[in-house]
């Protein structure tokens, strides 16, 4: 019975989508990773209905494509294209309600102290000593970041990835493309607390518009161990925050990004 139900679940989904795709000329596979794509960052829930699938397109527009009609072929081909982009693999939404960024509850005063721990392993390419320089640098944009003239967060370097609240390391995710790297919030745990970038992608510690930069990225995941969410506005400047990647080196933070932090952890 219950995989009865499940087939039907499987079959009434294919319908919704033939049905509000059937004007849009994209093909069977764009359909497809269209739909997974809205379902895996949150923009719908894996049961989803007819009017949720609506609902899903428009807040997809909103903070993805804004301008562009949800129910136009040039919105649905556009989305098609992000479906494969470079990004981050941390969630938009959830169940199609756009996720805000949240204070770590073990923080009970500022500056509070997060232990990161680095692997010893680097991607191809990098040596180890440039891995770790520039994560340290990226660390340090955040930690510079003050309430008034108080620290929010300050980051020690340990040799025990258990004891760590943060750890960096490199393994596969989904392949070349698409999911470059996500990102836990800070916890203590070995199996907790894990940025992860995607070993099967080009990285690199120096300028280069071939390879993704570590450190750029490694800000942006920083970002969510702290308790950020993604930041969609404003486009220009692109928040650091902003869930789409490039290849540029960019170890700055927007000031949208340092009013998010500020206005997290400024209330006790």
């Amino acid at each position: 019975m219950a995989q009865k139900r499940e087939r039907q679940a499987v079959r009434s989904e294919q319908q919704i989508v033939r049905r509000l795709f059937s004007h849009a000329k994209i093909g069977e596979e764009e359909k497809r990773c269209v739909r997974e794509f809205l379902v895996s960052y949150g923009y719908l829930p894996p049961d989803f209905n007819d009017e949720q699938f609506k609902q899903g397109l428009v807040l997809a527009r909103d903070l993805l494509l804004p301008g562009l009609n949800p129910g136009s072929k040039e919105f649905l081909a556009a989305l098609a294209l992000l479906t494969g982009a470079p990004r981050c693999g941390v969630r938009d939404a959830d169940s199609g309600r756009v996720l805000q960024g949240y204070r770590l509850d073990f923080v009970n005063a500022l500056p509070f102290t997060l232990r990161y721990w680095i692997t010893p392993t680097p991607p191809d390419g990098v040596t180890l000593a440039a891995m770790r320089a520039t994560l340290r640098s990226a660390l340090l944009r955040w930690h510079q970041v003050e309430i008034g003239q108080t620290t929010i967060v300050n980051f020690e370097e340990t040799s025990v990835r258990r004891e760590a609240h943060i750890k960096f390391l490199w393994t596969e995710i989904d392949g070349i493309g698409s999911r470059i790297a996500d990102a836990m919030p800070a916890e203590l745990g070995e199996d907790r607390g894990i940025i992860r970038f995607d070993s099967l992608d080009s990285w690199t510690a120096v300028e280069n518009l071939d390879d993704f930069h570590i450190g750029t990225i490694a800000l942006h995941e920083i970002g969510h161990s702290l308790g950020l969410a993604h930041i969609f506005d404003p486009p220009d400047p692109k928040p650091t925050m902003d869930p789409n990647f490039d290849q540029r080196e960019d170890l700055s933070l927007e000031d949208i990004d340092i009013k998010t932090l500020r206005d997290i952890y400024s209330h006790q």
